[in-house]
């Protein structure tokens, strides 16, 4: 059986190329470490477990001002933190 699919929010700095690492992620979160990638800053914002019954497809990140209808949604800061928990 396959696992659950989830949704990560990484914040990414809008001037990455000119920024120094430590600054180039500014979500504070988990360190993913697979055998060829590292991401830095990672913000699970879901948590599903069977793939039988849950998974997290086809998100769409809309601004906080826009009026968006659909199966569940989360607010989340412009810093990564999530101010309001899957609806």
């Amino acid at each position: 059986m396959n696992e659950s699919r989830n949704i990560f929010l990484q914040l990414i700095n809008k001037n990455f190329e000119d920024s120094p690492d430590n600054r180039k992620i500014i979500s504070n979160g988990q360190t993913m470490k697979g055998v060829n990638y590292t991401n830095k800053g990672v913000v699970w914002i879901t948590n599903y477990n069977n793939a039988n019954e849950n998974n997290a497809i086809n998100p769409h990140v809309v601004g906080y001002d826009l009026k968006y209808k659909t199966t569940y949604y989360m607010i989340v800061s412009a810093d990564g933190k999530i101010i309001k928990k899957e609806t």
